[in-house]
């Protein structure tokens, strides 16, 4: 890399938040209009996080464009606030995230100025102490590395805005640390509240790793959250769809076997809801019932009629045999689909996964076979 890559044309320069044309013995004041500096124009340089180890050296670039860019995009979270912490301890999890102040995101509180971006910060009462105090005296401002404009070289313009801090080492940041729980929009608060996203669940959600999780970068997160969502916003109508297939399947299977189906109209709406719930089982009750009678034999089930013998009118008086174990496979499968429905409910309510096949399995454990 060539020595004239690093020269900087217009280096930053920070101004202090107080007494700007201090004189000695005076006292540490704020500007009379409230707007203090919050980006110097100019070029610094930085390292981006680019996956190697020590990351890469580039100069960030803050011009009129720049300034512009940034505008536009505070301007678009209009009625929200930026916090404003120390040293960017904010992202830290084991640091303080307590506000020196917020920065109202509105045309009023906000201004483009020849040297730089100023604002009108709300200061809490813990920020103008150290304010006031002259314990701290400069604003440094964080960019977002996924925002950078490529300029050629090592040159990247700042388009965007995502955090401030009270400090006396002021520079040009980058947020290019892992997502944590504190973390919200790149640093942007939509309003005072605390963000309360959880890393592992939102991993868990992604399908991924917590460290494959922190190896993306804030635009392909959101991408890969819009991808989940568009998905999810299609599934009521492919629920609805998958159903009515589902409802044409059970009425075909009940045609195809009308006629050996009785025609008593619960037996045929609880086959119908067995075949929906579990097709084996559906299948296997139809096998069980007898063949047609009267006129609808075939010649082939009329001549094997003949050769049975009638039943006397002893045996005549009550049910068959097959027609009792009949009504009683008939109703087991029944307890067992209610009790299926059960379970599942109950793992719904619990917030598990839910598996009829393995929930029938379950039912159909609790109720011996007929004998």
């Amino acid at each position: 890399m060539g020595v004239h890559e690093w020269r900087m044309p217009k280096a930053v320069t920070f101004r202090p938040l107080t007494n700007r044309s201090a004189v000695k013995g005076s006292k540490f004041e704020l500007p009379a209009d409230g707007f203090v500096m919050l980006v110097p124009k100019g070029e610094a340089p930085n390292v981006m996080d680019d996956g190697s180890k020590d990351g890469k050296r580039i100069i960030q670039v803050v011009d009129d464009e720049a300034l512009g860019l940034i505008m536009n995009k505070l301007l678009n979270r209009s009625g929200g606030e930026m916090l404003i912490d120390s040293d960017h301890f904010s992202h830290e999890p084991d640091k303080g995230t307590d506000a020196n102040g917020w920065l109202p995101l509105d045309k009023d509180t906000l201004q483009n100025r020849a040297d730089g971006l100023y604002g009108d910060p709300r200061w809490s009462t813990t920020g103008l102490d150290k304010i006031e105090g002259g314990v701290l005296r400069y604003i440094s401002p964080e960019f977002g590395t996924a925002t950078l404009q490529p300029l050629g070289g090592v040159r990247y313009r700042v388009t965007d805005l995502t955090g401030l801090a009270l400090t006396n080492r002021p520079g040009f940041r980058s947020l290019q640390k892992p997502l944590t729980n504190r973390d919200a929009d790149g640093g942007i608060e939509a309003n005072a509240n605390t963000n309360t996203m959880l890393k592992a669940q939102l991993a868990a959600f992604l399908g991924i790793t917590e460290i494959a999780l922190d190896a993306l970068d804030e635009t392909t997160l959101k991408n890969r959250l819009s991808d989940i969502k568009t998905k999810a916003d299609k599934v009521p109508g492919l629920e609805t769809e998958i159903a009515t297939l589902k409802n044409r399947d059970a009425d075909a299977f009940i045609t195809q076997h009308d006629k050996v189906i009785p025609k008593n109209e619960a037996v045929r709406k609880h086959l119908r809801e067995a075949f929906l719930s579990n097709r084996e089982m559906a299948e296997a009750l139809v096998a069980g019932y007898s063949e047609p009678e009267g006129d609808e034999l075939t010649d082939e089930q009329k001549a094997r009629a003949e050769k049975k013998p009638l039943f006397n009118r002893e045996n005549a008086k009550g049910p068959t045999v097959d027609t009792v174990l009949k009504n009683r496979e008939i109703e087991r499968a029944g307890k067992i689909k209610n009790r299926a429905d059960s379970i599942c409910n109950e793992w719904r309510k619990a917030r598990q996964p839910v598996n009829y096949d393995k929930a029938y399995r379950m039912a159909e454990s609790e109720f011996p076979p007929v004998a």
